[in-house]
């Protein structure tokens, strides 16, 4: 899960931790609207051809490429994990998201996080528990809670519980804040600093 020519394109969370598996990094896990999700790229099974990447233009180099072998399909999987790191299923919400015919050469950060989003949407309407929750002071001296991240969808937090630090990623994967991580209003206002928490 590298950004090699022949590796899927993104960006991925700075407070990730990869899934290894015979020394081969095969997927990540962070921590995004207070929960922990999986993402994971395989090569796509279905032997896809030029014609069925729908609506993902290719240009003529790229074309080129393909046929020479330079670059391959992608499946796109999304997991939400329990409290033991294990992929969580319910009965009453979605816990997957996938997607295919994704080539390795595009940057899938937006879909990432749509799946995720969808994902988390799913997981707040049936109440699940968060596996985190906690707050950060913003770039403007405000408190926010981790699960909103800033301006509306615009940008999304990860947690690194073990550092208790959250990073805040806009939509095109890139880390544009840091902050320390509280786990109380309380905890914030004990640090010195005034509490304005953002609703």
């Amino acid at each position: 899960m590298t950004t090699s020519k022949n590796a899927p394109q993104y960006t991925r969370p700075v407070t990730f931790l990869p899934v290894v598996v015979d020394g081969v990094e095969t997927a990540v896990v962070f921590e995004y609207r207070g929960r922990s999700l999986e993402v994971t790229f395989v090569v796509d099974e279905n032997d896809l051809q030029l014609d069925d990447v729908r609506d993902l233009a290719c240009s003529a180099e790229e074309v080129a490429e393909f046929e020479r072998g330079e670059w391959f399909f992608h499946q796109l999987c999304v997991y939400a994990l329990d409290a033991d790191g294990n992929k969580l299923e319910l009965c009453d919400a979605e816990t997957e998201q996938w997607d295919s015919g994704l080539p390795n050469f595009r940057n899938h950060n937006e879909l990432i996080y749509s799946l995720c989003d969808m994902i988390c949407d799913e997981l707040d309407e049936c109440d699940f528990p968060l596996s985190f929750s906690g707050f950060f002071v913003d770039w403007n001296g405000d408190t926010r809670k981790v699960v909103q991240g800033g301006n509306g969808a615009e940008y999304a937090c990860t947690v690194d519980k073990a550092c208790k630090r959250a990073d805040v990623f806009n939509r095109a994967g890139e880390c544009i804040f840091e902050a320390d991580v509280y786990l109380t209003l309380e905890d914030i206002a004990k640090a010195g600093v005034v509490v304005n928490l953002i609703k």
